[in-house]
């Protein structure tokens, strides 16, 4: 009777055990370039005069007339007598160059006007993100939240002679005239703002 129960125990034992080597469908995504995008508010002050008291904690143009704040945490701030304030948030395309944040930077900012829905003129970056990616472009790029169909594409560069080099690159490049075609059919967008900005 004991030899029976223990051949029972057995044969669930084996079975409860038994290798079902099914193969695990979850794909690990290690290129953080796409994903985990932050939001960051924009405040954008250019100024009539010269403004010696001026936050601290924003950057300022050399002339001291205008002055940069990129921030997840800073809401729009106040308006500024003689100032023109430029507030908006900034979906970032490039997150692995966010360091560019930090330090003195080159800023470029565009006010475009979609003629596309906001997934299709994101759709239209690929072709610009992939040559910033493949080429290790030493570049911070964000589009804003669409305010009806206007939105502001920027830039952010380490300095006007990394950006002028770039250019002269992308120009060149065979992907400059696929993007451009595609782009003109999402967007039109203004000459930039471009400044350089110091702590």
């Amino acid at each position: 009777m004991l030899r029976i129960l223990l051949m029972i125990c057995s044969a669930f034992l084996f079975v409860g055990c038994k290798d079902t080597n099914q193969e695990s469908s979850t794909e690990l995504i290690t290129d953080s370039y796409f994903f985990q995008k932050n939001i960051f508010n924009l405040n954008l002050y250019k100024c009539v005069t010269v403004q010696s008291n001026f936050n601290s904690s924003y950057k300022n143009s050399f002339d001291m007339t205008d002055f940069l704040s990129m921030s997840e945490l800073k809401d729009r701030d106040l308006e500024i007598d003689n100032c023109n304030h430029t507030f908006a948030e900034i979906n970032e395309l490039t997150p692995i160059k966010e360091d560019l944040l930090q330090d003195d930077l080159y800023l470029e900012l565009s006010n475009c006007n979609a003629l596309v829905t906001e997934e299709e003129l994101y759709s239209s970056l690929n072709i610009y993100l992939e040559y910033i990616k493949d080429n290790d472009i030493n570049l911070w790029s964000g589009v804003s939240e669409f305010d009806g169909n206007n939105f502001i594409w920027i830039n952010i560069w380490p300095n006007q002679e990394y950006r002028e080099n770039f250019m002269n690159n992308w120009l060149n490049s065979s992907k400059a005239g696929n993007f451009s075609q595609k782009l003109a059919t999402s967007a039109i967008c203004n000459s930039p703002y471009t400044n350089f900005f110091t702590r």
